[in-house]
């Protein structure tokens, strides 16, 4: 009977234990998730979480690459937080609402939309918009003017270019009392370390470790590295030799 080596079993053994990352996930950011870790070099692998109302998935990954996870999906926005959409804020309850109320709903509304919009477009990892409508004077012979306003706030992953234009158009066509000169746009880019050091972790070449324990992890590698490459040199001598040895025998022959 053929036995599988002892470091073949180790490796086999380390890869099979995985940690639960995520649950309760909709399958359209499960796949998300998946694809992204999965171009990360991490085997990302979504399950049907049993339990949960709906159709539901929970993301598993190799316990190694749990801390790596994690700060891969929060440098890109994932899971994307629920946006309240129209559909979501408008579901009557027989109450009869005010004015205000209902204005206020529908800068909600109008919000959740945008920012919703927003999101799709390649690289952008979050929106944020803040909309600003007129409301009713309570001096009805006052003669200013108040018009709607917008801001808009997106970050997006470090070397992406966005046109403010193409976002402005956006707004000014889910509202049309909204004219571009009162939008503001700011778009900042993704740190790539900021999630690693609010979470007292460092990256040390592709490996994710805690800042406690880095010097001591750094020095295990350059060890490891420094075995490695006397191994190597030591073998490279011992060819040398050989052959420098069989030339000889050859000679003398």
């Amino acid at each position: 009977m053929k036995k599988t080596p002892i470091p073949i079993i180790v490796v086999l053994l380390l890869f099979s234990c995985t940690k639960e990352l995520l649950h309760s996930i909709q399958e359209e950011q499960a796949n998300d998730i998946i694809t992204l870790l999965n171009e990360h070099g991490i085997k990302a692998e979504k399950i049907l979480d049993v339990g949960q109302d709906g159709l539901l998935f929970k993301i598993v990954v190799p316990e190694s690459d749990y801390g790596k996870s994690w700060n891969i999906l929060r440098e890109n926005g994932l899971p994307r937080e629920k946006i309240r959409g129209l559909s979501d804020i408008y579901q009557k309850q027989g109450l009869i609402s005010s004015s205000f109320e209902e204005q206020a709903l529908l800068i909600q509304a109008i919000k959740g939309e945008v920012e919703k919009t927003l999101e799709t477009i390649d690289n952008v990892i979050k929106a944020r918009v803040i909309i600003s409508l007129p409301t009713l004077s309570q001096n009805p012979f006052s003669e200013t003017e108040v018009t709607t306003a917008a801001s808009v706030l997106l970050k997006v992953k470090k070397g992406t270019t966005i046109s403010k234009d193409a976002i402005k158009g956006i707004l000014t066509g889910a509202l049309s009392s909204l004219e571009k000169e009162r939008i503001t746009v700011e778009i900042v880019e993704s740190s790539p370390n900021s999630s690693l050091r609010r979470n007292g972790m460092t990256s040390i070449g592709p490996f994710v470790v805690s800042e406690s324990s880095a010097r001591m992890f750094y020095f295990v590698i350059m060890g490891f590295l420094s075995t490695l490459s006397l191994g190597i040199g030591g073998f490279l001598y011992f060819l040398f030799r050989k052959k420098t040895n069989t030339l000889k025998e050859s000679e003398e022959l």
